[in-house]
């Protein structure tokens, strides 16, 4: 199969390592991804010699959308992936009228609406409409990151998960605590530091 995925980058990052690991996995299909930052990313060279296929539209571009429907639809591929929140919306109704099958939005974040600008609600509405009538397959990390972008309930939840075996190198324990624990990511709201420290506490009653 012929597959676009959508992203903002290609440096690291949670749907950004997880695509990688999904390219150097050995994938089967023909993977093209479509970024929308200009510079080059942490994973592109290696998704490149890989056999990913990365292309760039500028969003400068007064006609940016009127590039994005060309080039989806000159490619022909079977499936669209966005990654890309709210923006989903605008690729699955491009891809609808390409003429793509498979249309996916995957959902990898909870983002809280309080404090949002009239013109800020008005565009996520707009966008989640977009999303539930023009997506037919529907993915969220979590239920909270489900609830976030989808209207209803037609969603499927998949984990975004890391090959530990190929990524975390064993190191001997010195600490003189039976289990170590530890975190990547930033320090903010959806990544549930509060979790992470009940998870400890409960390890050290």
């Amino acid at each position: 199969m012929k597959i676009l995925h959508i992203v903002n980058g290609l440096n690291p990052g949670g749907i950004e390592k997880w695509l990688h690991d999904l390219v150097l996995n050995g994938s089967v299909n023909d993977i093209h991804i479509l970024k929308q930052d200009p510079n080059k990313g942490f994973f592109e060279e290696s998704l490149k010699l890989n056999g990913a296929n990365i292309s760039y539209i500028s969003k400068d571009s007064v006609f940016y959308y009127l590039h994005v429907f060309r080039y989806i639809w000159q490619r022909k591929f079977d499936v669209v992936h966005s990654h890309v929140h709210y923006s989903s919306g605008i690729y699955m109704l491009i891809s609808y009228f390409s003429g793509v099958r498979c249309r996916v939005t995957h959902s990898h974040i909870y983002t809280s609406e309080n404090n949002l600008s009239c013109f800020r609600k008005i565009y996520k509405n707009i966008m989640k409409a977009f999303i539930e009538t023009f997506s037919n397959v529907r993915i969220a990390v979590s239920e909270v990151a489900g609830g976030c972008i989808f209207k209803g309930s037609d969603y499927v939840v998949l984990p975004c998960g890391i090959e530990l075996k190929k990524n975390v190198k064993k190191k001997k324990n010195n600490t003189g605590f039976p289990i170590r624990i530890g975190h990547v990511g930033r320090f903010s709201e959806e990544k549930n530091h509060k979790l992470m420290f009940q998870v400890a506490k409960n390890f050290m009653t």
